[in-house]
């Protein structure tokens, strides 16, 4: 919370949302240094898909698909599959945050998901789809002036 003073190893829940599930656990702050010249705070947050609000998503999904509501961000071809889904996951990540300019000076977050595709016949059998992003982020002044 603003104007909340926290010293390091201190711990804070948190929660991630994106569009296909909700990630929940804790930050840390580690502790401070000195990033391109400028005072950070180095936190990290290490959160797992909630799997109770993971459901309750899927099954909004799947009702809406049953209602014929079209999920727009399918745009491959998924006629020989009954379903998509987001079985297990987890966010780890790392930030430098500037303390004088409140902004992120470095990032460093992975997402690590396992993905179910079930198929709609008896033959294929379901399909798991393990799946690591890693984004990494510097914010700072560009040489050329941008």
């Amino acid at each position: 919370s603003k104007g909340v003073k926290v010293k390091p190893n201190d711990k804070w829940d948190t929660t991630y949302v994106t569009e296909d599930a909700t990630y929940v656990g804790s930050s840390t702050l580690l502790g401070y240094t000195t990033y391109q010249g400028h005072d950070c705070a180095v936190i990290t947050t290490k959160e797992l898909i909630d799997q109770n609000l993971l459901d309750m998503n899927q099954e909004s999904e799947q009702n809406a698909q049953d209602n014929g509501v079209e999920d727009y961000y399918y745009y491959y071809d998924m006629s020989n599959f009954d379903s998509l889904e987001v079985k297990s996951g987890s966010m780890n990540s790392i930030v430098l945050w500037d303390m004088k300019y409140q902004f992120p000076r470095y990032s460093k977050m992975t997402i690590t998901l396992t993905d179910v595709i079930h198929a709609n016949d008896d033959i294929s059998g379901d399909t798991s789809i393990p799946m690591t992003e890693t984004l990494e982020m510097y914010m700072g002044k560009m040489e050329n002036g941008y």
